[in-house]
């Protein structure tokens, strides 16, 4: 997943992404998004409160299946969505070392 900050409304999954949300998507669609000067890719460094705040907008069936595809244990899909936000956040950083 590539992370990029809207420069204009995107529609995506249903949904419209206004300017200067930040949100991700798969390299294929981040690099049509960049080339249309639609969207910015985000530093990899970007401070974890974006991503978080991406996280809070998803819906608890899009977490899980975050979660599913990243292989997180410990969490099913009847958790609360803080919870599947913090142990997504605590993957990504386990991720980053």
């Amino acid at each position: 997943m590539i992370i990029l900050e809207a420069v204009k409304p995107i529609f995506m999954n249903g949904r419209v992404i206004e300017p200067g949300n930040i949100f991700s998507c798969d390299p294929i669609f981040a690099k049509k998004l960049v080339h249309s000067k639609s969207a910015n890719i985000q530093n990899k460094t970007s401070p974890t409160s974006m991503t978080k705040s991406y996280l809070e907008s998803k819906t608890r069936e899009e977490l899980f299946a975050i979660i599913k595809k990243q292989k997180i244990d410990g969490i099913n899909e009847s958790a609360r969505k803080p919870a599947m936000i913090e142990a997504i956040l605590k993957e990504e950083s386990k991720n980053e070392l």
